[in-house]
């Protein structure tokens, strides 16, 4: 037991410093993974920006370039991801006159300046309509119409916001954040003239900063650089779909330590599962040991005797009548003693290989006690104890007899063992139940749990050198099972056994 605990011991530190070890992993491994989500979705909200202002820039250049506004609105059209995004076209004459734009005709009309324009009036706004591309407070890109020749106005493409975040940007995200690699959940993005303090996002770029594309340079005199600002006006903003990256990296962390936790208690029971079936393995081995040796030399002392007899009687040292008679009751004594050892080891191997089959009768319960009384009865005299009966008058028990009377014949082959010199068998009826006793007035039962353990024997009986092969009540406990019942030993002025055998309706 001493080892056992030592082990134990042993592979709980050894656990507890595997725990530590994985947990410092772990917790060191989230930590990184939150610096290297930042920066993954960093570098993917630079890529929308920069997709997403390559579209308006396309826009931007290909009604620079085009002199049919028509013509650039509908090659445009044809090749954009969000061609809802422009709400009107308006054009800014020379002479400070607004002209709008039939999208079907191409034709234009002169109209009232709308509220949401007033304030690119010339003469109220003119430089700064001249020097921004992206007026971010309508929204509107300002393209200048002065290809080949003094300048012809300005074209006030007006931009539906809502389009550009319903179509224009929820496209670019779904295409470079959901890569159909499991995650189905949205992830979130607003487009925001400055970010929010009380709601840092998991990520941040500009955006609407129109910039010189390699693919719209071609055909056309960028020396006008005032139109191509460095900073965006507007920001992207992107949130991961489960929460704040250091939440969703939490709950990642969380699920892992639970995991490990549960690794950990796994192995800890198998472990502990493993110790105990090798200490119990050991115990019964010892046991067994033990028992081979006793029964050995219980098998050995009938032998013995028998043996001793028969020389005897072969030498001729034994010749009158009286004393040929008790040698006989010797001899037949030990190989009743012989056959009783054979039989609870026959019995036990048994019981190990197939089940009990009962044959059991309605008996008399007196009969079937004075049979086993009467079968013992030089035991008894031996033993110089005696043995009352106190069954029920008439009382009738449903088991097996043969099965039954080795129960009994057990139990009272204890009580004679051990010292008892008065041993009581009492049968009763409570409610549907059969109860027998068996009780002597001998020392008592050692408190011990494996009292009905096979090859098991009390301290006091090896101290004693009391002969017996630890089998004798494992093998009442399973046949008492075998007939639905129970058997239970307690100290009552010495041992007593209490048998309850369960009976049939009406009976």
């Amino acid at each position: 037991m001493k080892a056992l605990v030592w082990w134990s011991v042993v592979l709980t530190l050894l656990l507890v410093v595997l725990g530590g070890i994985q947990f410092h992993w772990i917790d060191h491994m989230a930590e990184s993974e939150v610096e290297r989500a930042k920066t993954r979705l960093n570098h993917t909200a630079r890529l929308i920006a920069s997709a997403f202002d390559r579209e308006l820039t396309g826009l931007f250049v290909g009604f620079m370039n085009n002199p049919d506004p028509l013509d650039a609105y509908l090659k445009w059209r044809d090749e954009t991801l969000a061609p809802d995004i422009i709400s009107d076209v308006y054009l800014i004459s020379v002479d400070g006159t607004l002209q709008h734009m039939d999208r079907e005709s191409g034709r234009f009309s002169e109209t009232v300046w709308p509220e949401t324009l007033t304030g690119l009036m010339p003469r109220q706004n003119h430089q700064r309509m001249r020097h921004r591309p992206f007026m971010d407070e309508i929204p509107a890109l300002m393209v200048p119409r002065h290809r080949a020749g003094p300048p012809q106005g300005v074209l006030i493409l007006v931009l539906d916001k809502l389009k550009l975040e319903t179509q224009l940007m929820n496209a670019l995200v779904v295409s470079y954040l959901n890569t159909g690699d499991g995650d189905d959940y949205p992830w979130r993005f607003s487009l925001v003239d400055r970010p929010v303090p009380t709601r840092p996002a998991d990520a941040q770029a500009p955006i609407m900063g129109l910039r010189r594309f390699p693919e719209f340079s071609r055909g056309h005199d960028h020396s006008d650089q005032e139109w191509y600002p460095s900073q965006g006006v507007w920001a992207l903003e992107l949130w991961h779909p489960r929460g704040p990256i250091e939440q969703v990296i939490a709950i990642w962390h969380r699920g892992m330590l639970l995991h490990l936790l549960g690794i950990m208690a796994v192995l800890a029971v198998a472990l502990t599962m493993t110790l105990l079936a090798a200490f119990k393995a050991r115990k019964l081995a010892q046991q067994q040991l033990a028992f081979t040796a006793g029964i050995s030399h219980e098998l050995m002392t009938p032998i013995a005797a028998i043996g001793s007899a028969a020389q005897n009687m072969t030498d001729g040292l034994v010749s009158d009548g009286a004393q040929v008679k008790e040698y006989g009751a010797m001899i037949l004594n030990e190989q009743k003693r012989l056959y009783e050892l054979v039989d609870e080891v026959l019995s036990l191997a048994r019981l190990q290989t197939e089940a009990v089959q009962l044959q059991a009768e309605w008996v008399s319960a007196r009969e079937l006690v004075e049979q086993v009384v009467a079968a013992y009865q030089h035991a008894i005299q031996q033993a110089q104890a005696t043995v009352d009966l106190e069954t029920e008058s008439g009382m009738q028990i449903y088991v097996d007899p043969a099965k039954f009377k080795h129960v009994l014949s057990n139990l009272l082959q204890n009580a004679l063992k051990y010292g008892g010199t008065v041993v009581k068998i009492a049968g009763s009826r409570e409610g549907n139940q059969a109860v027998v006793r068996v009780q002597d007035n001998g020392p008592g039962l050692p408190q011990d749990r494996r009292l009905f353990q096979p090859f098991w024997r009390g301290p006091n009986a090896i101290q004693s050198q009391v002969p017996g092969s630890g089998l004798g009540l494992h093998l009442a406990r399973q046949m008492v099972e075998a007939h639905g019942g129970t058997i239970q030993g307690e100290n009552k002025g010495g041992a007593c056994f209490t048998i309850r055998l369960p009976q049939p309706e009406g009976a």
